[in-house]
């Protein structure tokens, strides 16, 4: 019986492996008050500040993005001008911190053994071994404050929104990193370029400006990555943020108040996506969840999550102006050299949560297949059968309705032939 407990106590964070998403907390310039939150996509509640406490032993001044690399969490500082590299693999442990005195850094990007840092007082990107983490090199982007950046195999694609001199940019820039980083070529977008977002073979970029009379301009362009033709289009009138999400096949970029699809000729569909009250900030999206930050400035500040139905499920209180988001789940890390596998389906959350007297969840398919579709309980005995059998290509929507079932948490387990991916929910008789 000993044997038997150790076994289930071992395979529980497995089994159980749930998206952890974290969520920086920019804090108010020049303020050492940048917090780093976060919460699991059971929806249970957040948890932070995360090993920085803002009193004793604050994260930093002005947290300005986050990225997930396999099994670490890099955070970027920029009034406090560091990298803060996160061990991810047993926990939250921090390891590291890479000190950039005075370069104002903005976003890192990983190819491969190097990471890329963008940055607004220097003209160009850090080089970054991530080995000894240390920087190696710097990359000459002749006055230009970089951005955020997007990397496709040896290719990041970078905006620029502003000079060196602080006047409007108007180029995306592309890297070559493979056999040394050069700059190979740039494309000319709507002014003010900022958020990035790629869906097959066409670059999405955001951009907000201001005209001569210190009015906030904004836009949309593309880049085709095949041909390298570029369209464009203004709005005429500041749209918020400019954050670029991918909701269901469907390209979203920021408005005010929430998140509107794009049209095909780069206009904004106000009439339909999701939107939230308050003063949006920041948005996100994945695995069937819109995650939307509202900012009024300061502590507390409000993340809320979404269904693709539009459904709230969920919010949490953070810290001042969420801004940057970032998602890690340990059984999605590849630990050994082969490449992942492609994501078949994706799953939605368990609605409504807490649930009586039926429980819904809603399944994306990108690749047909056959499907086992159970209900477990939380030592990950089967409780009843769903559906097994195969599935075709699209949405779908599944629900239990428990009949002999007791008050108390359940998993919905979803599993192909490659993949273990399942939802917690609560019954409540």
């Amino acid at each position: 019986m000993k044997r038997l407990i150790t076994l289930a106590i071992t395979l529980a964070p497995v089994l159980f492996a749930q998206t952890e998403i974290f969520v920086l907390c920019e804090g108010n310039f020049q303020t050492p008050n940048a917090t780093l939150w976060s919460f699991t996509d059971d929806l249970t509640g957040a948890t932070g500040p995360l090993y920085w406490d803002p009193n004793s032993n604050p994260l930093g001044d002005t947290g300005q993005s986050l990225t997930v690399n396999g099994q670490e969490l890099y955070i970027v500082m920029n009034n406090s001008h560091t990298i803060e590299k996160v061990d991810l693999s047993n926990g939250f442990t921090p390891v590291a911190s890479l000190s950039v005195p005075g370069v104002g850094p903005r976003y890192i990007a990983v190819a491969g053994t190097k990471a890329f840092i963008s940055t607004w007082n220097l003209s160009g990107l850090l080089v970054v071994d991530l080995n000894t983490f240390t920087v190696t090199d710097t990359l000459v982007i002749p006055n230009a404050k970089t951005e955020q950046m997007l990397v496709q195999g040896s290719t990041i694609w970078i905006t620029s929104p502003m000079h060196s001199d602080w006047s409007v940019n108007n180029q995306v820039y592309r890297i070559q990193t493979d056999p040394v980083p050069t700059l190979v070529d740039s494309f000319t977008v709507v002014p003010g370029p900022t958020g990035i977002l790629a869906q097959d073979s066409t670059l999405f970029v955001t951009s907000t400006y201001y005209d001569a009379n210190w009015n906030a301009m904004s836009g949309t362009s593309t880049i085709s990555t095949a041909t390298g033709n570029v369209m464009t289009h203004e709005y005429g009138n500041a749209m918020g943020y400019d954050d670029l999400v991918l909701i269901d096949g469907q390209v979203y970029r920021g408005v005010p108040g929430g998140l509107a699809p794009l049209q095909g000729d780069l206009s904004v569909d106000m009439g339909n996506g999701y939107f939230v009250s308050g003063n949006v900030y920041a948005a996100a999206a994945r695995d069937a969840y819109i995650y939307l930050a509202t900012s009024n400035y300061t502590a507390p500040d409000t993340v809320t999550v979404l269904n693709t139905s539009a459904t709230m499920l969920a919010q949490f209180p953070v810290g001042a102006l969420p801004g940057s988001f970032a998602f890690y789940n340990p059984s999605a890390v590849s630990i050994g050299t082969e490449p992942s596998l492609p994501r078949q389906f994706t799953l939605g959350p368990a609605y409504p949560n807490p649930f009586n007297p039926q429980v819904r969840m809603d399944i994306t398919i990108n690749e047909p297949g056959f499907l086992n579709i159970t209900v477990v309980n939380v030592i990950g005995e089967t409780v009843e059968q769903i559906f097994s059998g195969p599935m075709a290509t699209g949405k779908h929507q599944i629900s239990w309705k428990p009949e002999k079932a007791a008050s108390g948490t359940y998993f919905i387990r979803v599993q192909d032939a490659n993949t273990v991916r399942q939802r917690r929910m609560t019954f409540l008789k």
